[in-house]
């Protein structure tokens, strides 16, 4: 759901969708994908948490690992 917000260019339900995703269960795409949001919307150090979180779910993945470095460089 909050992928669909997302690509509709509804930011701040997306952002509750992914955040509601990760209350019930984290999980790595939603918080990969909160990330990504995050950053779009200049939000760069809540950005880099959701990345974070993203990295303890999934810790090889090489494009949140680059996806936190970017965020971090802001």
């Amino acid at each position: 759901l909050g992928a669909v917000h997302f690509m509709k260019d509804q930011t701040s339900e997306a952002i509750a969708a992914f955040e509601k995703s990760l209350a019930i269960r984290p999980n790595y795409a939603a918080a990969s994908n909160l990330g990504t949001l995050l950053y779009f919307i200049g939000e760069f150090q809540r950005s880099a948490d959701s990345f974070r979180q993203a990295l303890t779910l999934e810790k090889g993945s090489y494009q949140v690992w680059g996806n936190l470095a970017a965020a971090l460089d802001r």
